[in-house]
């Protein structure tokens, strides 16, 4: 356009950006570009506190943005008339174009109250409510103020603070018991007529009802709130009328609208800071209170929402739709019995305008914390744009996070819907994490930068291009913002009764102090840290944060700020366990996740891993062996392999050696001794063995006769488990099977008795007894497959399915005693094979498929199951269960319920019990034998699949012996590229020097692993027996402070010193095994008394009654010391880790101390008690949740038990406790655990120079505490 117009429009600037500017750069100008406020005239004789210089001008500032709403206008020309046919209105700042002129835009009264957490916002609103009241013009101050009166403003104070007290206490806590939504109309006329009269109905009906002067509806007084007030003179008008009614009801209310959390305090400070008795309303929302009628509501001076009521009334501002569907429906039933219809109720917010200008009376929207809706897409933002209010304001202390600029940049194309009605077309840039801005002019309508477009190309992008004046132009006139920093001579001596008293005696004011707290791991704690950071590890965190580029639109360069919901939660999982790790070590695993963990359960768990790694690598190392060994056979090569496998049970006394070495003797338990695997052992003497035989190696000093033995013992070892195992089951089938011979006989009757008691129930005349009975079980159990209308047709089916189960039985009875006799005869052995042959050995192709008998028996308790139960739960086939052993036993048993035939004769039998006189003894004894032969067949069951499983168990283990038997031999099958379990038997011709290679390599890798897992054990135990340790280098006993190589040999701090000095190189040999180490792998260690030596904050007479890890040990030490040293104090103690919060209060507890949980579902009540309880000490606080808007005052320690990542949040809460009213010198207490990922955090949070946390910031640092704890290390 510049192009075809250069004298009507300005060509654009080229694109330069600017570096980034911290939001205490951006306020600053603000505030030096501020206007001086009109010396308005205030009305405080009602405030009770006395207003500070500072909040004096916010107050004035205020009005004067309500009286003169206007701002100066920061370009020319906002639009251009082309002049073309027909001619068009260009606006070159957002480059859109319109046939029609937009009307002129329009700045609505309001604005941005921002001053700093604790100065007195709440005051500073109050005092603008009491001057700009409704009736009286407001006027500059033209004498000077009279000297207050301090000793009235004390007595005003303590007065005031006590009846705020009592009447807050009366609140409801919790949202209550819900009350209808709906209005009822009377239909009945003749009521109708009476009403309209005066006169009351006949049943007095109208004495609590209210009639509409316009649709003449008739309403309950108490669903609308009309008996809440005197509203004798006031005309009604029903919810229907005033919702469809296009006029607003003005009204005389300030709405304030503030998280949950605080709206109990907002009551609280409007009460006690007015001398007057003003009226508060506490809105909870139609779903609750039902519909507030608006007269109701103008009654009050305040009302109070909280953003989460705002969110649930969105779904209450369109109901004239349903309420259409309930009118038509009433109409529709006229003249019938009905008389009455529900109509849904709106929501009165909408229906009103706050703050009636026609009356020349000012009424607000004060937006408390509104971080809240700077979103532009959420509920609350949505509903606060229904809101109609003459002035808007913004009360925020944190009005911009970090920084005004964000690191991400994106360009998009958007159509923009002006005010006219006309479409324009905009391509803007949109940067990321404006919208601290952005949304409050949009909420306070400042026009046009309200809308997006114009808000981009106007200031933002002249800001992003090295000019923010217009930005910072446009806010001076529009924000007010004061700091402690510019007004602290200002909030020496805060006006209150306690304060005065201590300025008599000439105390100074109340200070905060900030401790740090540099704590150290415990060596035992070291070694799980670094657990954390293994291979496997760090591509699991790589894996998570690189999920995010994966997403369209979205770098690795985006602030974390700006990711909300799943995506954010997936990228900090990572980040956030480590922190969780470092703060309770314990909770890696899973038996110490479900309760605290002591040192010792530490050290067990720790000791019990590490076993376990180590037998893993020494399998690794055993499968490598024979391997290798194996590959030589094939070569032809004996001798080489008759030395691998040499070096296979060398590696075996290796583990013999340690356990000897570390005394570890017992068989379970986390201290046992160190077991080789056992089949490979076997493998090694099968293969030595068959060398021997098969003469293939001539002299060699092996023992075979001892060879023998030793690999007799295995088998049996190996064997004896299933075989007992197997042979208990056999027994108890036995023993089952011979001990109820009698009643397996009598089985074929035992449903006789049914039809005998079907004809006397007949002839009794009971048979609908039964016949009800038995219809109420089956509707119990939802079983619907039989319909029963008669005894006869139910005895019946009752009897064949009896047969049924009867001839199931003998055929499983008769499996199960073939299985018992033939178990261990002389030809069980082939049974055994036959299993295998089905079930272990893969199948080619072509093989025909052989059932064997234990596939034949699982068939037939299958379908004797599913007689004896009902609809059973598919159990998993023996194929299936061969890959999940574990889950045999409970695989077998499954989610049985009782079979309908076993429960009609239960239900018939209990019937006859109850008509006893109606049956013959003979036949209820027949019954009962009934119940209990039904019972005897599911001990069967249950011990023909035990027997089944035992067997299966027992062909599985001598499977295992039978592929220790198998060498490595050719195929011919060229696919086969890589070993795996299926086929690392098997080799190609030609191929056999490569695999040799390949399995050298990994032996060596395993080698090194196995070492180092050894030198890890060896020095846990050291730890375990707390024993002494010498340093290797200087022979003297290490007492304070020593350092610990990756292959966990220990050296003392001077030896070490003198090492790394002499060779001043990036890597470091161990002294002990030579084992190469980079200088950032090798640990700092203090002993456990230097670790715990106490803080000087901390008293040497605070016991702990139970202990868990280091961190919480000394969070837990300092929260009695405080206790000791200040009886009076309260303490906030703040973590962003939700999953150690119970935790954290597991211990407070088991130590003694008091405290509320502010994570649990009812937050005031925690809050309430933990300010009106002087017994409470401890209010734990999630820092997401609790460290916005809440004044706890009465606290004056604050902990934090980890780093906080974000530092808006940290001065956030912190300022929950500096704030105006404090009496008491404030402390704030960090811990920092020494050497972890916990000090980078804390280091980058508060250096000046900190950028803000991106994805790829954070995954810099989780990959360099990966190379710092582990052996890698990038080049």
């Amino acid at each position: 356009m510049a192009y075809f117009f250069p004298s009507l429009v300005e060509r654009p600037v080229s694109d330069s950006f600017c570096k980034k500017e911290d939001c205490a750069w951006f306020l600053k100008k603000v505030a030096e570009n501020r206007s001086a406020v009109k010396p308005w005239k205030l009305r405080t004789e009602k405030l009770v506190p006395l207003l500070r210089p500072y909040q004096e001008d916010a107050v004035r500032f205020m009005i004067s943005r309500e009286v003169d709403p206007s701002v100066e206008q920061l370009f020319n020309p906002i639009s251009v008339l082309v002049p073309t046919h027909p001619s068009f209105t260009f606006y070159p700042a957002t480059g859109g174009m319109s046939l029609k002129p937009v009307d002129p835009f329009k700045i609505y009264p309001g604005g941005i109250l921002a001053d700093e957490m604790g100065l007195g916002k709440t005051v500073e609103f109050i005092a603008l409510a009491l001057t700009h009241q409704r009736g009286s013009s407001v006027f500059l101050e033209t004498k000077k103020s009279i000297k207050p009166d301090i000793i009235k403003i004390i007595l005003d104070e303590l007065v005031s603070t006590v009846v705020a007290g009592l009447e807050t206490q009366h609140l409801p806590l919790k949202k209550g018991r819900k009350r209808s939504l709906c209005l009822y109309d009377i239909t009945e006329s003749e009521n109708t007529k009476r009403s309209r009269k005066g006169l009351p109905s006949d049943d007095g009906s109208l004495l609590n009802t209210v009639t509409c002067t316009s649709c003449n509806r008739v309403c309950k007084k108490e669903s609308v709130f009309w008996d809440k007030f005197p509203s004798d003179s006031v005309e009604f008008h029903c919810p229907e009328c005033i919702s469809s009614n296009e006029e607003l009801v003005q009204l005389r209310t300030s709405l304030i609208i503030a998280p949950s959390t605080i709206c109990r305090q907002w009551y609280e400070e409007l009460k006690r800071h007015v001398r007057a008795d003003i009226k508060v309303d506490l809105y909870r929302g139609v779903a609750v209170d039902g519909y507030k009628h608006p007269a109701y509501l103008a009654c009050q001076h305040f009302v109070i929402c909280s953003f989460e009521t705002l969110r649930s009334e969105i779904h209450f501002t369109d109901v004239a739709r349903k309420n259409r569907g309930n009118i038509t429906k009433f109409l529709s039933l006229a003249g019938t019995l009905r008389k009455k219809t529900a109509l849904y109720a709106p929501s009165p917010l909408i229906s009103v305008e706050w703050w009636r200008v026609i009356n020349n009376f000012t009424r607000s929207v004060c937006l408390d914390e509104a971080q809240v809706v700077e979103g532009v897409t959420c509920c609350a933002y949505q509903m606060c744009q229904k809101l109609a209010a003459v002035n808007r304001w913004c009360v925020t202390g944190t009005p911009i996070k970090n920084s005004v600029m964000s690191s991400g940049i994106k360009v998009a194309d958007q159509w923009f819907i002006s005010r006219n009605g006309c479409c324009i077309f905009v391509s803007f840039t949109q940067v990321y994490n404006f919208e601290d801005l952005f949304g409050f002019l949009n909420f306070i309508r400042v026009e046009p930068f309200c809308y997006r477009s114009w808000f981009d190309h106007v200031l933002w992008d002249s800001y992003i291009r090295g000019d923010p004046s217009m930005l910072i132009k446009l806010f001076s006139q529009i924000l007010w913002r004061s700091t402690k920093a510019d007004v602290v001579d200002q909030v020496k001596f805060p006006i209150c009764f306690a304060v005065i008293i201590l300025k008599l005696f000439q105390l100074f004011t109340p200070v905060r102090a900030k401790d740090l707290t540099v704590l150290h791991l415990s060596p035992f704690e070291e070694q799980l840290y670094r657990n954390l950071f293994t291979s496997r590890a760090r591509e699991k965190i790589a894996g998570k944060l690189a999920e995010v580029s994966s997403f369209a639109g979205v770098s690795l360069d985006i602030c974390l700020s700006d990711l909300h919901g799943a995506l954010f939660d997936r990228v900090m999982e990572p980040l956030q366990n480590v922190r969780s790790f470092v703060v309770l070590p314990g909770l890696q695993f899973a038996k110490v996740k479900n309760d605290l963990s002591s040192k010792e359960q530490l050290q067990e768990e720790l000791f019990k891993r590490t076993t376990t790694e180590i037998e893993k690598a020494q399998r690794d190392l055993m499968f490598y062996y024979n391997g290798i060994a194996g590959l030589h056979w094939l070569l032809g090569q004996y001798y080489d392999a008759l030395s691998f496998y040499h070096c296979a049970l060398e590696s075996v006394d290796v583990l013999s050696n340690e356990n000897v070495a570390l005394n570890l003797s017992a068989v379970k338990g986390p201290y046992r001794k160190l077991r080789p695997d056992r089949l490979q052992l076997i493998h090694t003497l099968n293969g030595l063995l068959e060398l021997k035989e098969q003469n293939k190696v001539s002299k060699d000093d092996f023992d075979k006769d001892l060879a023998k033995k030793r690999l007799k013992d295995l088998v049996d070892e190996h064997m004896v488990q299933a075989t007992d195992l197997l042979k208990s089951a056999q027994q108890r089938n036995t023993s089952l099977l011979a001990d109820n011979t009698e009643k397996w006989n009598s089985m074929h009757s035992s449903t006789g008795w049914l039809v005998c008691a079907a004809n006397s129930a007949t002839d009794s005349k009971i048979q609908a007894t039964f016949v009800e009975a038995i219809k109420s079980a089956l509707d119990v159990y939802s079983r619907v497959e039989i319909k029963v209308r008669d005894l006869n047709g139910l005895q019946y089916l009752a009897v064949q399915r009896w047969d049924e189960l009867t001839n199931s039985f003998k055929t499983v009875k008769k499996l199960t005693e073939d299985f018992c006799s033939g178990l261990f005869s002389p030809g069980a052995m082939s049974k055994v094979e036959e299993v295998i042959d089905c079930h272990f050995v893969e199948r080619n192709e072509n093989r025909r498929e052989d059932r064997c008998s234990l596939c034949m028996y699982d068939a037939e308790l299958r379908r004797f199951e599913s007689l004896l139960y009902f609809k059973t739960v598919k159990r998993k086939t023996l194929d299936e269960l061969k890959e999940e052993e574990n889950e045999l036993e409970k695989s077998s048993n499954g989610e049985q319920s009782i079979s309908t035939l076993e429960l009609v004769i239960r239900i018939f039998r209990q019937t006859m019990m109850r008509r006893s006189d109606s049956f013959s003894k003979e036949l209820l004894d027949f019954a009962s034998e009934t119940v209990l032969l039904m019972n005897l067949f599911k001990d069967f069951l249950k011990e023909a699949k035990k027997l089944m499983l035992a067997f299966y168990d027992y062909v599985a283990r001598s499977d295992e012996l039978r592929q220790c038997k198998i060498r490595i031999s050719y195929t011919d099958d060229e696919n086969i590229r890589y070993r795996s379990e299926a086929n690392s038997f098997l080799c190609t011709p030609g191929s056999e020097k490569a695999q040799i290679t390949c399995y050298e390599h990994l032996l060596a890798s395993t080698k090194d692993k196995q070492l180092f897992l050894l030198s890890k054990l060896r020095y846990l135990n050291k730890l375990r027996h707390e024993t002494a340790i010498d340093c290797p280098v200087c022979y003297e006993r290490i007492q304070r402070t020593w350092l610990v190589f990756p292959c966990a040999h220990c050296i003392c701090s001077s030896c070490y010193d003198g090492i790394s000095r002499r060779r001043l190189r990036e890597r470091i040999r161990c002294p002990v095994c030579r084992y190469e180490a980079h200088v950032c792998s090798i640990t700092f260690v203090q002993s456990t008394s230097v670790s715990e030596t106490h803080h000087y904050l901390d008293l040497s007479s605070v016991a702990l009654k139970k202990e868990a890890s280091v961190k919480l040990n000394a969070v837990v030490r300092r929260i009695l010391s405080i206790g000791q040293r200040e009886p009076a104090a309260k303490i906030l103690l703040f973590t962003s880790l939700i999953n150690i919060i119970s935790f954290i209060c597991k211990h407070l507890e088991a130590n003694e101390i008091k405290f509320r949980n502010f994570a649990q579902a009812n937050k005031e009540k925690a809050l309430l008690e933990f300010c009106s309880n002087p017994d409470v000490q401890v209010l734990v606080i999630p820092t997401s949740c609790g460290a916005r808007g809440l004044n706890l005052t009465v606290a004056n320690h604050v902990i934090f038990v980890e780093p906080q990542l974000d530092a808006t949040q940290l001065a956030q809460a912190i300022g929950r406790i500096d704030r105006i009213g404090q009496t008491r010198k404030m402390m704030v207490h960090h811990f920092v655990m020494f050497g972890t990922i916990e000090e980078q955090i804390y280091n980058n949070v508060l250096s000046p120079m900190s950028e803000r946390w991106t994805v790829r910031s954070l995954l810099n640092l989780m990959c360099m505490c990966y190379f710092y704890y582990t052996l890698e290390y990038p080049e």
